[in-house]
């Protein structure tokens, strides 16, 4: 490593341990079983990032793409 090295860092928080538990308790996969839902990307998916954005960064409605897109939260 030398003086031209560059790092970029970013905080995750606690997110990591709430996708694990989101993961453990099969949230996502509960909703798409259960609730019919015929848009672009599943509905369990959507249900876990409101659920990670109350706990973590609660934002208006309106914001959550914002805050998903910045967090890496989802990929769609």
């Amino acid at each position: 490593m030398d003086a031209t090295t560059r790092f970029t860092t970013e905080r995750v928080g606690a997110l990591p341990v709430i996708g694990a538990y989101l993961e453990k308790l099969r949230l996502g996969d509960i909703v798409d079983e259960f609730v019919p839902w015929e848009g672009g990307v599943p509905l369990g998916t959507l249900v876990e990032v409101m659920v990670c954005n109350r706990l973590l960064n609660p934002k208006a409605q309106y914001k959550i793409a914002e805050w998903a897109a910045r967090s890496r939260i989802c990929e769609y």
